[in-house]
């Protein structure tokens, strides 16, 4: 087997839009950089033209490139996240004779990853899914493979030590990721606002990234008299992260649906005391009232509101919550999580390579998920596109950077 310095390649699919799954990317990028058996090759798929920072060993401007890349960097591993095209061409690839075994994501609890990966399980080696939610659906719908199903939330960088001052007043609140409706109900924001001011809450209300819904819902929201309570920070590049959570109180999430929150595990390994709906994945056994931070189900913020209240009338529960937050993240310690991510890597080498013997049509309910669907050898004239559900603006994304250091140097 060709191997990447004797080690074998895991060709990891990103775009270049900021988001949990480039943020966990990028970081089992920089975790596996000296491990003795495995390279992760990250190969980058622009949408925008704009390289969101991490170290990108390729990158593909179509269907086309991606097919050559993978096959000049030879057999191993590839894990196409959500790029799900990409399988059709690992499978291309693999009936022209190279060994490649595929690993397929569960990132959601959400129809969009389980159709997907219950069409393309012919040719997945191991399943990941990020929550025990998301791996038990995923044993429903194809119960053949479910001890091929591993449990594999996102592992995040947790510092030796907690070092770090909670804010008294204002009290210091933060969301980060995208700006949409759908799945992340960020219109709720302005409820909560509305509540927090009810309240006479002293409180700094932050918002890291862009979507669909970010002009708009800054419109709305500047119409509350919060005397610039609340900022728009636009996005942050993943390694910024870190600094912006040491200097956040209180996470806060109001998703109806996740898979395990990327944020919520970043924050929590920085003592940020996690408020969140109790969305239908990657709560549970995470987070516990009034022991390591706060849940409300969705759409409640008027409960949300009154939580967040409470913490900052009282700052030594501010405290421990935080200390008790950031004790649990250990368990999802990045190297934890290489320990954990390296099982599953030996195991799917063990593998005999699956391929797809009798390939059907592609049913209707499922080719809604499919951005391209790479028929024969035909790929090069097919271009990458964003997903559906894709909704950060082109001219958001070039101010990556430029928003990143305005946020840290004067947002506190």
């Amino acid at each position: 087997m060709m191997k990447c310095n004797d080690r074998i390649p895991v060709v990891v699919l990103v775009e270049d839009y900021l988001g949990g799954v480039t943020a966990w990317s990028y970081r089992l990028q920089h975790a596996f950089r000296n491990h003795p058996h495995y390279a992760v090759t990250m190969l980058e798929c622009p949408v925008y033209a704009k390289h969101v920072g991490g170290a990108r060993d390729y990158c593909a401007q179509t269907l086309s490139d991606v097919y050559e890349t993978i096959k000049k960097i030879g057999p191993g591993i590839v894990i196409p996240n959500y790029a799900w095209e990409v399988f059709d061409i690992c499978d291309l690839l693999i009936k022209q004779g190279m060994e490649i075994r595929c690993i397929g994501f569960c990132r959601t609890d959400e129809e969009s990853y389980y159709v997907p990966l219950s069409w393309y399980e012919p040719i997945i080696s191991k399943f990941a899914a990020v929550s025990p939610e998301c791996a038990e659906e995923l044993k429903k719908r194809i119960p053949c493979r479910a001890d091929d199903i591993y449990i594999m939330p996102t592992g995040v960088w947790v510092p030796e030590q907690l070092e770090r001052n909670y804010h008294d007043a204002p009290i210091r609140v933060t969301y980060a990721g995208r700006l949409a409706q759908v799945q992340k109900r960020v219109w709720d924001f302005k409820l909560l606002v509305e509540e927090l001011l009810k309240l006479n809450v002293d409180f700094q209300f932050t918002l890291v990234g862009s979507g669909s819904q970010s002009d708009q819902l800054k419109v709305e929201i500047d119409k509350l008299p919060h005397n610039g309570r609340v900022r728009f920070a636009g996005p942050a590049a993943p390694d910024t992260m870190p600094e912006i959570w040491q200097h956040t109180d209180i996470f806060v999430q109001v998703s109806e649906y996740e898979g395990t929150s990327n944020s919520m595990l970043e924050s929590m390994a920085q003592g940020v005391v996690p408020v969140v709906t109790r969305a239908s994945s990657g709560i549970k056994n995470i987070i516990f009232d009034g022991e390591n931070g706060y849940t409300a189900p969705v759409g409640d913020m008027i409960s949300m509101a009154g939580i967040i209240a409470r913490l900052a009338r009282d700052p030594d529960m501010m405290r421990r919550l935080g200390k008790q937050a950031y004790e649990a993240s250990k368990h999802y310690s990045m190297d934890n999580y290489v320990i954990k991510f390296s099982i599953m890597l030996d195991d799917t080498m063990q593998m005999p390579v699956k391929r797809w013997r009798e390939k059907a049509e592609m049913p209707r309910e499922v080719a809604q998920y499919i951005r391209r669907v790479p028929k024969g050898t035909g790929l090069e004239n097919m271009q990458t596109t964003p997903p559906p559900a894709m909704d950060s603006p082109a001219r958001l994304m070039s101010r990556v950077a430029a928003n990143a250091k305005r946020t840290l140097r004067n947002w506190f």
